[in-house]
């Protein structure tokens, strides 16, 4: 009998773990517009861009659940220098899910006027969203301070793309004209992948 149940027992919080860690519900908007926007990207962008998510941006909060009609209705693609306004991301997967291995980090990039280079905005391990999301808020100008302070006065198209972030490191071998290593170097790549991008228009 006491095997019996210590066996039940052990079954019970498998089962309780089981149901914590199940992907987050996705909902109607979500799955629309994460479709919608991966097969305009497969029209027009390589490999590395299909298969990824999409942030959208409202001047209220984005119900994660919502319909299309009652998230569209929300929505905004303009906004005023003094606006506080938040975006959500919609992935595909969670976050767990998104690639090969589970990221070690987050890393935002915030692109204005199509500049080369990025503002960049790292999500440490332990702030990261939890692995079993697939959406989740983010609010402006607060996380993204250092890139909004820099916008000039005028109107500025502003992109902000996630990024996984993986550090994996490199050995190099030096070879001598008889192939014996002579000597290696060591250094260190990051091999994220892009998941989400959005842009909105602000003006100063």
């Amino acid at each position: 009998m006491k095997t019996k149940l210590f066996f039940l027992l052990i079954l019970s919080a498998f089962t309780t773990s089981a149901c914590f860690s199940q992907a987050q519900p996705q909902g109607e908007y979500h799955k629309y517009i994460v479709k919608k926007t991966d097969d305009e990207r497969k029209k027009t962008k390589s490999k590395e861009w299909w298969g990824a998510g999409v942030i959208m941006f409202s001047k209220q909060d984005i119900p994660r659940t919502g319909t299309i009609k009652e998230t569209e209705a929300m929505l905004s693609t303009s906004f005023k220098a003094d606006d506080k306004f938040v975006g959500r991301v919609y992935l595909p997967k969670s976050v767990d899910q998104m690639d090969a291995t589970p990221p070690e980090a987050l890393s935002y990039r915030v692109y204005i006027d199509k500049a080369s280079r990025p503002y960049l905005v790292g999500v440490a391990k332990d702030v990261m969203p939890d692995g079993t999301w697939s959406s989740w808020l983010l609010d402006f100008p607060d996380n993204f301070q250092t890139a909004m302070n820099s916008i000039s006065e005028g109107t500025h198209t502003v992109r902000v793309e996630v990024w996984s972030s993986k550090e994996v490191e490199t050995t190099t071998v030096y070879l001598d004209e008889n192939d014996k290593a002579v000597a290696y170097s060591k250094d260190t790549d990051n091999k994220g992948k892009f998941w989400a991008a959005g842009e909105f228009t602000i003006t100063k």
